[in-house]
This record gives C-alpha cells, structure tokens and sequence, in this order.
C-alpha cells in the first residue's frame, strides 16, 4: 500500500498506510513492550519512536552489504529518489519491511527514498563519523571471510596481527569481537570459537573438526599474500587459476567431452574437495555426480593431471599454503616436514576401490 505514498513520504504517513497486524509485528521486531493491546495511534507513535533511535539505524547499516549501503546512503542524501534493482541485495526488502526505505513504483520501474524523520537520525549518525566507522567495520568483516576460507581457522591474535600489518587503520581483539558479532548474529561465512575465528562448516559437527585441523597445521608458517590478493579470498568461490587448474579443465573438455560451460564449475569442486583435505575417492564421487566417467587410460592421465593440481592448491592444513610450497620451504631450510606438515601426494592404492566405481580394486582394474 506504500506505493500510494509520495516521494516525500513521511514515517508517520508510511505506518498510517499499515494495519494493526503489521503494526504490532513492527512493534515486535522494535521489541516495543506491551504492543498487543495497543491501537493503531498508540502504534504508530511507539514505532515512529523506536525507528528515531539512532543506535538502532546504526546496527543496521553496519551489517548493509556494498549495494545496499550505497543505494541508502545515496537515497538518504539525495532530494530525488534512486533507481532500485531488487535482486542486487536481500536488505532492500528487510530496509523497507523496517520502514528505514519507502519503495516507490511507476513507469516499470522501482525508486526508492528515505523518510525525512530517517534522513535526520541518518545525517547525526554522519556527523557522528559514521561512514569512516562503517568502512573500517567492512574492512574487518571482509578480512575475516577471507581468513576463513583460505585458512579455514585463525587465532583472533593472529587475525589482529595480519590486519594490523597491512591497514593503518589498526584494530584490537576486543574492536574485533564488536565488529565482526554483528555479521555473525546476521548470517556470515565465519564465526567465533574459543579464542579462532573459524569457517562456519565447522559448526556443522560442533566444532570437533577444528582441534584435528589445528594438529594438522602444527607449526607451518603461514601463507599472507599481498592485501590485494588476500582479499580475493573473500570470495569463497576465488582461488589461483594456474597451468594445473587449465590443464585439468582441458582435459575434461576435449577428453572426457564435459561442456566448457559447466567446467569451471566443477573444476572449482574440486578445488574445494583438495583444498579440505578431503579423500581421493571424494573427487571422483563429485565427478560421478556429474555423469564423468574414465576408462582405463582416461584415468591414469586423469589421476596425473589431478595429482599436479592436488600439490599446487592452497590447503587449510598447509595454513594457507600449497604442498608444493611447504616442501619447497622445508627443502629451503634443509629439514623434512614433521609427520603433520608432510606434502601431500594425491594417489590411489594398489588395493583401494577403483575410482571408476567398477566394485574392483584399482590394481585389478584401471591400475593394472
């Protein structure tokens, strides 16, 4: 019904145009006390209140992604109203469910503004240095997904160290914890666990993957790109292309007849399946899964090519190295990796089940 409204709309002209329902579900989601035996003027007022609040708009646009933050901020220094794309982001819908965004349509085509009364709360949140706040909150929360999914567990120390040496906008755990609890509480690719940050997989079981993960990494050094580079990896998808990614994804194509556009695809499956360590016969489920199958000479120079992309990915147990590169360094220093820092050699056993899924054993079947 909001549609009816102008431009110019007020809160107060925007709620009028609600129902008592959802008037209380408002008051509900303002935890306003006592709203379901109010009426609809006493609504009004005590969610018009609630919305004026400036702590309340605050926590809400630290937790904005890009697009929607920069549309409302657009919107709310703008006279006229801004062009909207609803499928950029989620928060357009949750913004104008909350009333900090009035949706205006006309000539096939969605506008939008912010209230005036918004506007207000919004220019003494600025005043206040908002946006300076919100750009340091993003670059924190963007630091920590891509922690996550290159390392897959980082100590809060080691985040605040990492951060520290490549932003001069400095940070600290507790700074840390504030910022990056919003994104948690929200829905983000990580969250907390004992004194790590870890990928949000890991709440899958409880967390009792991480110990073993942590074992793995032992005392390897750490893998910290260049700031540019590192923040790729916020990006859960992003990873390195190289000669081995490309030589694999050839061959799918032009030996085992895979459409290019569904490459990519799996080619980045099974950079996730190296990447958690998981078994070889893992990968060749997930190529099953996409109607690939081998012959007996197919998979030999599949497992080649495998094998080569397998040692070049960057791995969660190598702490965000390759195995190719942990060997390299421990050749460098003249020492051999300790039993959990060993490289990692992606290969079958003479007596484990052909991959080609035949109910033989590879030495009997595809390996003979």
């Amino acid at each position: 019904m909001s549609a009816e409204l102008s431009a110019t709309a007020t809160v107060e002209e925007i709620l009028a145009k609600k129902s008592v329902i959802e008037l209380r579900e408002l008051a509900r989601s303002f935890y306003v006390k006592g709203s379901s035996k109010m009426r609809k003027v006493e609504l009004i007022s005590e969610v018009k209140a609630a919305l004026m609040i400036p702590e309340r708009l605050e926590e809400l646009l630290y937790v904005l992604d890009s697009a929607a933050w920069q549309t409302f901020r657009k919107a709310a220094e703008s006279s006229e109203p801004v062009k909207l794309n609803l499928t950029e982001s989620r928060w357009y819908q949750i913004l104008h469910g909350l009333c900090y965004l009035h949706f205006i349509t006309g000539n096939r085509s969605l506008s939008c503004s912010v209230p005036p009364e918004i506007r207000t709360v919004y220019d003494s949140l600025v005043t206040d240095g908002l946006i300076q706040r919100k750009k340091h909150y993003d670059q924190l929360h963007l630091y920590a997904l891509a922690a996550a999914n290159l390392y897959g567990v980082i100590s809060q120390d080691d985040f605040v160290a990492l951060f520290n040496s490549q932003n001069e906008d400095n940070t600290s755990k507790e700074e840390l914890f504030d910022a990056l609890i919003r994104h948690i509480v929200v829905d983000a690719g990580y969250c907390f666990w004992d004194k790590y940050i870890v990928d949000i997989g890991f709440e899958d079981n409880g967390f009792a993957d991480v110990s073993d993960l942590l074992a793995q990494i032992g005392d390897k050094p750490r893998y910290i790109p260049e700031k540019e580079e590192f923040l790729k990896y916020a990006d859960w998808r992003y990873f390195e292309h190289n000669e081995h990614s490309r030589n694999l994804g050839d061959y799918l194509i032009h030996a085992c007849g895979v459409a290019p556009l569904l490459v990519p695809k799996i080619v980045t499956e099974l950079h996730e399946s190296c990447m958690l360590s998981e078994s070889f016969q893992n990968r060749f489920d997930l190529l099953a899964e996409h109607g690939i199958e081998f012959d007996g000479d197919q998979l030999n120079e599949f497992i080649r090519l495998l094998s080569a992309f397998d040692n070049s990915t960057r791995l969660w147990s190598n702490n965000g190295h390759s195995p190719n590169e942990i060997f390299s360094l421990y050749e460098q220093k003249n020492l051999s990796p300790r039993p959990n820092q060993s490289t990692k050699k992606a290969k079958i056993g003479r007596n484990d089940p052909c991959p080609c899924g035949s109910g033989l054993k590879y030495k009997k079947c595809c390996g003979r």
